[in-house]
Order: structure tokens, then sequence, then C-alpha cells
């Protein structure tokens, strides 16, 4: 199973490559909401975990146009972030 890591910060994404890697999941990884775009339609994963305050391309904008691709509409895409505000939840649910 490959799952798509959109994260920025490095040691929170080598953190989260290396539990996903030892549970033997193929991992995939973006640094910002455009590059994360474009490896989901490229990589086409089973999984997406979203970090939601990116640069570039934030990933509530990067969730929204992954959902408009055909292939990755059924995806899910979970959102990781700090933020824990009922307004961002509410955003988050939105995009996608």
């Amino acid at each position: 199973m490959t799952v798509l890591l959109v994260e920025d910060t490095e040691d929170n994404r080598f953190m989260m490559r290396r539990l996903l890697e030892m549970t033997g999941y193929r991992v995939v990884e973006a640094l910002n909401g455009e590059e994360a775009v474009r490896l989901a339609e490229q990589e086409t994963p089973e999984l997406i975990l979203m970090d939601l305050s990116l640069p570039v391309l934030d990933g509530l904008a990067a969730t929204r146009l992954i959902r408009k691709l055909p292939q990755l509409e059924s995806t899910p895409i979970i959102a990781v972030s700090a933020h824990d505000t009922s307004d961002f939840q509410s955003e988050a649910i939105k995009a996608g």
C-alpha cells in the first residue's frame, strides 16, 4: 500500500515515514501542497496524510485539487495538523 505523506517539517516527516515503513507501507513524500497534487496524480496512493499548514499551496487547497482527480476522488485523505478549532475542522471536512 502506498501512502502519500505531505509534511513540510523534516522531523515530523521523518518520524511518520519511519513508523509507516516499519509497518510495511510504501511512503512517497511531498513538502508542499503543489508537490502533493503532482505526486498524488502520478502515484495514485491508497492513503494521503495531509498537513494543512504548508508552503506554496496549503493543505486545504491541495485537498480540493486532489478531490477533482477522478482516480483519487474517494481516496482517504487524513488531515494532520496542530489546528484543533471547530472552524478549522469544518474547513478540512468541506475540502474533502
